[in-house]
This record gives structure tokens, C-alpha cells and sequence, in this order.
């Protein structure tokens, strides 16, 4: 696993430097028609409320899930769900297929509520080229355009949660 660890941030090391050329633009939750949400698939009920209330403020949503299992894909074409077992490499490092499939996904802010508990997710949020990326500020994860600090009693939901509070309240302008 040591190797695994070592290839895995030697990626991600690549991917930060190719991704400092991305545009970065502030974008609150009025003015983002777009968001996509990275979670693993565990935390899918829990956050469900949050993404009705997405819904019902009528921006348009798009969830990639990450799952250890296989997962039969749902009618609803906002939803992704992503075979870690088939769809990545031992390293975590997702195929091309599911990277260029995410990466098509227009998206105005990019919220990754994967904890830096998901290799998967952490590759396609940085091969993603999304003006606004946010999520969880831990240690090695300067990537993000905007981050929050969590104690570890606080659930994905609660990040959810406070994310969405924060993209309301700051107003870029």
C-alpha cells in the first residue's frame, strides 16, 4: 500500500500543477445555474434534503457517487454512480471513460463532499475544469477555491449544509 499511497500523490501532484491554468471565478449560490456534487454513495440519504432544496431554488444538479459496489445506473440522468472496483485502478486513479464522462458535466461550482475518504472523487474533482470548487479544508488540500474546517463530529450533511450557507451568504459583489 505504500506504493499505492506514492503513485496515487504523485497524480495528484500532477493534476494541482495542471490545474492552476483552470480559470478560477467566485460564484455564489444566485448566480451558479450549474453545481455539481462528488460524494461517496454511503452518504447519499443524508444528503438528500439539501439537494431538494437545490432543486426546488431550480439550479440544476448533477451527483456523482462513488460506490465500493456495483450499482445499476437510475433512470434520473442527474445521477452518476461510479464502480470503484471496475471504474479505477488499484491506486484509486479513475478510467478514462469515467473521466472524460464527468468532465463533460457543466458545472458553475463543483462542491466535493468526499472528505478526502475517496481517491476516485479527488482525481475527478481536479481533472474537472469547474470555475468554483469548494469542500472540506484538510490538511494537503489547498485545491480548493473556497474551504471549510470541520470538527470530526460534523457529518457530510453538515458540511452540505454549512457549504450552502457560506455560497448564500458571501455575495461576490
Amino acid at each position: 500500500m505504500i506504493f499505492g499511497e506514492y503513485f496515487f500523490k504523485r497524480k495528484v501532484r500532477k493534476l494541482i500543477e495542471d490545474s492552476r491554468s483552470r480559470e478560477h471565478r467566485f460564484c455564489n449560490l444566485d448566480e451558479a445555474g450549474s453545481i455539481l456534487i462528488l460524494c461517496r454513495e454511503e452518504d447519499r440519504l443524508a444528503i438528500e434534503p439539501q439537494l431538494k432544496k437545490l432543486r426546488s431554488m431550480k439550479k440544476q444538479i448533477r451527483c456523482v457517487f462513488s460506490s465500493k459496489d456495483a450499482v445499476s445506473q437510475p433512470d434520473d440522468s442527474s445521477l452518476l454512480f461510479i464502480d470503484k472496483s471496475k471504474e479505477a485502478d488499484k491506486y484509486g486513479i479513475p478510467n478514462d471513460e469515467v473521466s472524460a464522462k464527468v468532465a463533460k458535466i457543466p458545472a458553475d461550482i463543483l462542491i466535493d463532499l468526499s472528505r478526502g475518504k475517496c481517491h476516485v472523487l479527488k482525481v475527478l474533482m481536479l481533472q474537472h475544469q469547474a470555475a468554483f470548487k469548494i469542500g472540506e479544508s484538510l490538511p494537503d488540500s489547498s485545491f480548493y477555491d473556497f474551504s471549510i474546517s470541520m470538527t470530526e463530529r460534523g457529518g457530510t450533511a453538515d458540511l452540505f449544509e454549512y457549504l450552502l450557507f457560506y455560497l448564500q451568504s458571501i455575495r461576490s459583489k
